[in-house]
């Protein structure tokens, strides 16, 4: 994401949060339980990665049910302003031990959990969670990626296949599946955390939706390329899913 583009959706974001700022207090004094709370992966190693952290971070906020952003950051140094809780880790990377350890931070009555390779659209929370309908697992769509399979669908697919319904980079859940499914499964280090996602819902008989009319952009892998331990990282979990999913 350019810088200029990037300085543009901040001053459009900034002056969003002006014009909802006093409807989402009037929300909070009379108990609206609606909100939503964003939890990020994040290996801001450089400036460029950081920047697509800040972008996903500045987008995501377009949208007055956003009530807490938290960011699991690998870098120690790296920090995202007084409004982001950033949180650092010292254990070895592992996508869904980093997922859970900002989940535990959350206190809304949904939970996105986010790469941060991502672009949001405007009221992609209320356009998601109002048509959640019974399911309590989501994700909203990514043309770029969604159009091969929904893109002339009638109605939005509810299922448990892996990228074509569950988008990995972006699961929004409600607060009770966490009751039923207890913490995300850690057998993985990255690839395969959403297949391990997947196994546990479906056990649980929680249903999951793509829903069309929520739109945010994966930027597909924008902060795994280059990484030095891409191969472990990927295909070299294949062998710890095949160990994790029979356990599930």
């Amino acid at each position: 994401m350019g810088i200029l583009r990037l300085y543009t959706i901040y001053l459009k974001e900034c002056s969003a949060w002006c014009q909802i700022k006093g409807v989402r207090q009037m929300w909070r004094k009379t108990n609206l339980v609606v909100m939503i709370d964003l939890v990020f992966v994040s290996n801001a190693h450089d400036e460029e990665r950081k920047h697509i952290t800040e972008g996903a971070i500045i987008t995501a906020r377009m949208d007055d049910l956003v009530n807490k952003i938290i960011v699991v950051e690998q870098q120690p140094e790296v920090n995202y302003g007084a409004f982001v809780t950033t949180l650092h880790y010292d254990f070895p990377f592992n996508y869904n031990r980093c997922m859970n350890l900002g989940i535990e931070y959350t206190e809304a009555s949904h939970i996105a959990m986010c790469n941060n390779d991502l672009e949001f659209s405007f009221n992609w929370a209320r356009n998601l969670i109002e048509n959640m309908g019974d399911c309590l697992s989501a994700s909203p769509y990514s043309p770029n990626v969604h159009d091969r399979w929904w893109k002339n669908a009638e109605s939005d697919p509810v299922g448990y296949a892996v990228r074509s319904m569950i988008s990995g980079w972006c699961i929004v859940i409600h607060r009770s599946v966490l009751d039923k499914i207890g913490k995300l499964n850690e057998g993985v280090k990255f690839w395969y955390s959403d297949c391990l996602y997947a196994k546990q819902i479906e056990k649980a008989g929680i249903k999951h939706k793509l829903v069309r009319s929520s739109i945010v952009k994966h930027l597909e892998s924008k902060t795994l390329f280059g990484h030095p331990d891409i191969d472990e990282l990927t295909g070299g979990q294949k062998e710890n899913y095949e160990k994790a999913i029979k356990e599930i």
